[in-house]
């Protein structure tokens, strides 16, 4: 979510300008140190209309706080995998969830 932040104007203006449903993939392995700051930023960025996958890895993760990263609703929108190496076992589910829910939205909004 850092980065939202540091590019905040440049967000707030590719939402803007393009009718591209834009997608981010949050990717975490802990907690976050600002809870509130966290789930402030998502919910940012799914205000102004961005499809957010949140993937926890490992052990550490706390579930709730991912529930709140990813949008709704978070059965879709949230995966969990043992550890970084397991990634690859999720990258078609989560390709064909974020391009379909994407294509799908971006021609529901013209």
């Amino acid at each position: 979510m850092y980065v939202y932040e540091e590019n905040k104007q440049a967000s707030k203006l590719a939402f803007r300008v393009s009718d591209v449903r834009h997608v981010v993939i949050v990717i975490t392995d802990g907690r976050s140190e600002n809870y509130m700051y966290t789930q402030a930023q998502a919910k940012a960025l799914k205000d102004g209309g961005a499809l957010v996958f949140a993937i926890g890895v490992g052990s550490y993760v706390d579930d709730i706080e991912l529930q709140e990263i990813a949008s709704a609703p978070s059965n879709h929108y949230l995966f969990k995998t043992t550890g970084y190496d397991a990634l690859p076992s999720i990258k078609d589910t989560l390709a064909i969830r974020a391009c379909g829910q994407a294509i799908q939205q971006t021609i529901g909004r013209r």
